[in-house]
């Protein structure tokens, strides 16, 4: 309901976060709602700490001004995915088109145009993605933004010395996956090991492995 720099809708404001698994309970880790617990201050939640505004069976988090976020996965069927309008959605990492396609059904909240983001690595390098979303925004041609952040952005949340750890370990096409935030094509052997060691005579004329 609130935001330094741009205008949000006024609230109760309901968003959703769309994470590759659902939270479960408080005592074990879940990245997404472990950052949020994280990030918000305690006087903006219901009952003034995150146990006490967080649903545990209902994966949602309910705020003093009467705003919630919900937790949703990548595994739940499409269908749970339906239900009330929401004002914005976050998908974090690379959700099934199906997914997307019902969420971005959610955003119209009122007279109210939601909003949505999806912060990945193209790690999975979804087609869908890359054709309906990437290309388009990278080429201004879609109705979306899109911004690319390499992991250099993110070196004061990292050890000294892991990002070049990292780098070294990684084939160029994965770095600018990995490092970069790119898509890029996958090269090389699908079994990195194989060799003339492997192959076996199973007949006249014949290989095999």
């Amino acid at each position: 309901g609130q935001h330094p720099m741009r205008h949000t809708a006024p609230p109760p404001v309901r968003g959703r976060l769309v994470a590759p698994d659902l939270p479960l309970t408080l005592d074990r880790p879940h990245v997404q709602r472990d950052t949020v617990r994280a990030w918000c201050p305690p006087q903006w939640l219901r009952g003034g700490s995150f146990e006490e505004a967080y649903s545990i069976t209902g994966h949602t988090l309910h705020f003093a001004n009467g705003s919630i976020l919900e937790f949703l996965s990548f595994s739940q069927d499409p269908q749970v995915h339906a239900g009330e309008r929401l004002h914005f959605v976050h998908f974090d990492e690379e959700p099934p088109r199906p997914i997307w396609a019902e969420n971005m059904a959610r955003l119209a909240r009122g007279l109210y145009l939601g909003e949505w983001w999806m912060t990945y690595v193209p790690v999975a390098g979804l087609a869908w993605i890359e054709q309906e979303l990437y290309r388009p925004a990278l080429e201004g041609s879609g109705p979306f933004g899109l911004h690319e952040v390499t992991i250099w952005e993110n070196a004061h949340n990292l050890p000294e010395g892991f990002i070049e750890a990292l780098q070294q370990s990684f084939r160029e096409d994965e770095q600018k996956v990995r490092l970069y935030g790119q898509y890029g094509i996958r090269e090389g052997l699908v079994f990195d090991l194989f060799g003339a060691d492997h192959v076996v005579e199973v007949g006249e004329g014949g290989h095999g492995f």
